[in-house]
């Protein structure tokens, strides 16, 4: 779960998920990892597109959800007549590590990132990133390493990854919507950053 979602106190939910288990507007019922359920407005965005609107903030604060995390989204019961049942758990901790390396926490989107990754500016700036040519980003998942460009406008405003980091988005499937921790782990001439991402889990009804 991207953190601005939570913020906003709304959830979008993917087309794919939302048509394949014939949602449809009304109530549905969150449960957090078997704790307090809340009732929460499903309701429409376009044509296809269904959202968690009035309720779902509540039920995050309640339950304590937070940015940084990724959770996994399960319907558990879909009877005739009653609001569907959506169990929620956590699914993994992206803010968590091992070390107090300086790190953060973003979404992807596609059609900002295929070809370029633009870094913050204040976490940029602070870890001296404009100044330097290369790095090496690591998936902390299969080990794998890639040597990309750093390059940064010549006001200083603003820092990106350019050359390797499509090559880095294709190999390690990247899609839209997937949260993503920059983890900066060495901060030498050629820093060297790990790269863990996650999905935000949806699975369909498993009682019909």
């Amino acid at each position: 779960m991207a953190s601005k979602r939570l913020k906003s106190g709304e959830l979008y939910l993917p087309v794919e998920f939302s048509t394949s288990n014939g949602l449809k507007l009304g109530e549905i019922i969150l449960r957090y990892d078997n704790r307090r359920s809340r009732k929460v407005q499903l309701v429409k965005h376009g044509e296809k597109t269904f959202k968690l609107a009035r309720g779902f903030k509540d039920f995050c604060v309640e339950n304590g959800l937070k940015e940084g995390n990724v959770y996994k989204f399960e319907i558990v019961e879909d009877q005739k007549d009653n609001p569907p049942v959506m169990h929620v758990s956590l699914y993994e901790d992206l803010a968590r590590g091992k070390k107090n390396y300086p790190y953060f926490i973003s979404e992807v989107k596609s059609f900002v990132v295929e070809k370029m990754l633009y870094l913050p500016k204040k976490f940029a700036r602070k870890n001296g990133l404009f100044n330097k040519e290369e790095m090496i980003l690591k998936n902390v998942r299969n080990e794998g390493s890639w040597t990309v460009e750093l390059k940064s406008s010549k006001n200083n405003k603003y820092c990106y990854i350019g050359r390797g980091w499509k090559e880095f988005y294709v190999a390690n499937g990247l899609k839209d919507g997937d949260l993503f921790k920059f983890e900066l782990v060495d901060n030498g001439e050629k820093p060297t950053a790990n790269f863990r991402f996650q999905s935000i889990i949806l699975k369909g009804s498993i009682d019909r």
